[in-house]
């Protein structure tokens, strides 16, 4: 009975609707109280995921509506989705061969609805970082740094 009450204090079992009826069935439903919890954290993390993901493919939509040819042309490769932060949403990192900087450029949406973008060089310095960017600043920014 102790492990039922300390288990019902676990931050994420707040809200859960069943609680109330499992407090009354007693301890022979802890077990299955406890694969309801680690599924509903599964899949927690899976809309975390897939809103990471969501992000990234926005952002890529924003700059090919922009300019189609774009991407191609700064020679990017090696897209990755970035993880959200205190800082940021999520955002995307690929990394370009263009005329002036060969490294990564990372593009990350902030909570305030603007982008930071950041030139990162391939010794992993930061070159360059500007904020409060919004999608249709995107491309000529980078196009800006990469020297077309």
């Amino acid at each position: 009975m102790e492990k039922l009450q300390l288990f019902l204090k676990l931050p994420y079992l707040r809200g859960f609707p069943l609680i109330k009826k499992i407090k009354k069935a007693g301890a022979g439903t802890f077990f299955l109280l406890h694969l309801l919890c680690r599924t509903n954290k599964n899949i927690h993390a899976m809309q975390t995921s897939s809103e990471t993901m969501e992000i990234a493919h926005t952002i890529l939509a924003q700059i090919k509506y922009a300019d189609p040819s774009a991407l191609m042309a700064w020679g990017a490769v090696h897209y990755a989705a970035i993880s959200p932060s205190k800082e940021f949403q999520g955002g995307l990192a690929f990394q370009v061969s263009g005329l002036v900087h060969q490294g990564w450029v990372k593009i990350c949406l902030r909570w305030v609805d603007d982008y930071t973008i950041e030139f990162i060089n391939r010794n992993r310095d930061v070159v360059k970082t500007l904020e409060g960017c919004y999608c249709d600043m995107l491309v000529p920014v980078i196009d800006w740094i990469e020297g077309k």
